[in-house]
């Protein structure tokens, strides 16, 4: 069975809480993310590779998942609104 980390941030917001656990498949895997992840993001693993990130965008549980390199809710970047000259 895979190996899982399910990484989010710790109450403190400066340290990463890191759940690590086995599931038989990635749906299996996403159920268990998104009921023990906490605070506002997560990334999720298998056998240490970069899987999702998951962004939690409503208080009654609704979890946006999307690619490993889709870090929108680690590091927002704000892009200006560009000007005309």
């Amino acid at each position: 069975m895979p190996h899982y980390q399910l990484k989010y941030p710790a109450n403190d917001h400066r340290s990463i809480n890191i759940y690590a656990f086995e599931a038989g498949s990635l749906g299996g895997a996403l159920d268990v993310a998104k009921k023990n992840a906490r605070g506002e993001w997560a990334e999720l693993c298998e056998e240490g590779r970069p899987i999702c990130f998951l962004e939690l965008v409503s208080e009654d549980g609704v979890w946006l998942v999307g690619g490993p390199n889709c870090q929108s809710a680690i590091q927002r970047i704000d892009i200006p609104n560009p000007q005309p000259h």
